[in-house]
């Protein structure tokens, strides 16, 4: 494998001849998510959902900035990225009135530029009338989202949505997951796309599957290996020989109190060439007793990066958004590193702040 520097992203060819173009060589970007509760009324807060652009250095430790907005707040967008631009696709936003939490999904594509941290506009749609959770996959031309929850009956898909980064198009139904998904981690390698993990339907059931299926051929996912952890919500970061399920939501007990464990600090490797089992490649850096799901993550070309996400202490029986930036090594098996913060976007009054089920992009 042979890889080159252009003056717009990392770029290598691979076996087939196929591009690596996914990992960021100057920034990562983190779009919307749950940046915090006031407290007052109900269980939830009520929530306070994000419309933020926040941006960071891949090459300098840092904190982010908020450089910009998307259309509407909301939580559990999805991002894919080309060589320009970052698309933020779905996502909810709160409701009306408590009671009604997760509100209206939306299947919008969304699309800003990486050049001169601009709104976003909107492009195009998602096939589904709303969608949510998808699994966010990236070719070198088209963004890909697979599966999703949203508000009409079964509730979560086994969709595979097609749509081109360079025209003003919607997007295609091109393949089928092998069932029903929600919250699986996506990845993407030179010619496929990947979820790792996720909530399956029927029966709202955490699977440790990695599903693949191909960009090039309108071809259905099958299921070819699995993740250590039987989970969904994890960050996905992809380097240009691996796939990374970073953290996420898993069921079971506390073996030192019987308390459910909630969430996971397990980064998992998996190989795009030789397409074996995960394995354990270190941990997010938090305390005994806690975990993390449902953040952003941002591949760079030496170290993934996850952002915000929602903290569970597991023991305690709490949970708020983190607003933390870690990044972790590719090719070293160690913990994290905490490098820096998103933006504090809190109003009066809320607890607690960060962004929680945010997208993730990078250039």
């Amino acid at each position: 494998m042979a890889f080159i520097n252009t003056n717009l992203r990392h770029v290598g060819t691979v076996g087939s001849g196929a591009r690596c173009v996914l990992p960021g060589t100057t920034h990562g970007y983190v779009c919307g998510g749950w940046v915090g509760k006031t407290g007052a009324g109900h269980p939830w807060g009520p929530a306070v959902y994000g419309e933020m652009i926040e941006k960071f250095s891949l090459t300098s430790d840092g904190n982010a900035t908020d450089v910009a907005d998307i259309l509407t707040s909301r939580r559990g967008p999805r991002g894919c990225s080309s060589a320009t631009h970052g698309y933020v696709m779905g996502g909810h936003d709160f409701g009306a009135s408590p009671g009604t939490q997760p509100g209206t999904h939306v299947n919008s594509i969304e699309r800003f530029q990486f050049s001169n941290d601009s709104d976003s506009i909107d492009w195009a749609d998602l096939t589904g009338t709303q969608r949510t959770y998808g699994s966010a996959c990236s070719s070198e031309t088209h963004g890909f989202s697979a599966g999703g929850d949203d508000n009409i009956a079964p509730y979560t898909t086994d969709t595979i949505d097609k749509y081109p980064f360079a025209s003003q198009t919607n997007a295609t139904d091109w393949a089928n997951l092998t069932e029903r998904l929600s919250g699986g981690s996506g990845c993407s390698s030179p010619t496929y796309g990947y979820t790792l993990g996720g909530t399956e339907q029927p029966g709202s059931v955490k699977v440790n599957k990695i599903q693949k299926f191909p960009f090039a051929s309108q071809t259905d996912a099958t299921d070819i290996a699995d993740i250590t952890l039987v989970r969904g919500g994890g960050a996905g970061v992809s380097s240009c020989t691996d796939a990374y399920c970073v953290g996420g939501s898993q069921n079971g007990t506390n073996p030192a109190n019987n308390a459910p464990i909630w969430s996971s600090t397990v980064i998992d490797k998996f190989s795009f060439a030789s397409e074996a089992n995960a394995t354990d490649h270190g941990d997010l850096i938090i305390e005994s007793g806690a975990g993390n799901s449902s953040q952003a993550g941002v591949s760079g070309t030496t170290h993934g990066y996850v952002a915000g996400g929602t903290y569970f202490f597991n023991i305690h029986n709490h949970q708020y958004p983190r607003e933390q930036i870690e990044k972790f090594a590719y090719a070293n098996n160690v913990t994290v590193s905490d490098v820096g913060d998103l933006v504090d976007a809190r109003s009066t009054g809320i607890i607690h702040w960060g962004q929680d089920n945010p997208s993730g992009h990078q250039v």
